[in-house]
């Protein structure tokens, strides 16, 4: 072998390496690009997983709010009812039973009366 043949084996080899290391290069790309897109396609879906599960939390918390509210109205439409029968039943009371009436409103007074004087004292005293 001459120096000529062995320069063009060495060069030829050469080639072939590069280009061995080009195709190296362009799959190492493609494998790089397609785990990429795959790594991407995960995070965009944990994405959507994610405002999915906050959307349908905000719907819960509405509804339970909703239903808050509407049982709210309705303890408050029951003791309103309660409070007016209690107040017919009271004036009927009164209207029927007049003098008792008047001494069950004077002893409540003046038992009222009588704990707010020991209140006060109780306070002077301390």
């Amino acid at each position: 072998m001459t120096a000529k043949t062995a320069a063009a084996a060495l060069d030829q080899t050469m080639d072939q390496a590069a280009d061995l290391a080009e195709r190296a290069i362009e799959g190492t790309r493609r494998a790089t690009g397609r785990a990429l897109d795959k790594v991407e396609a995960e995070v965009q879906e944990a994405r959507e997983d994610k405002a999915f599960s906050l959307s349908r939390a905000v719907g819960q918390v509405e509804a339970l709010a909703a239903r808050t509210r509407d049982q709210a109205r309705d303890a408050t439409h029951r003791a309103r009812e309660r409070l007016e029968d209690a107040g017919d039943q009271a004036r009927a009371y009164i209207r029927d039973e007049p003098v008792r009436s008047v001494l069950i409103a004077a002893a409540a007074g003046a038992a009222m009366a009588g704990l707010i004087g020991w209140l006060a004292r109780s306070r002077r005293v301390s």
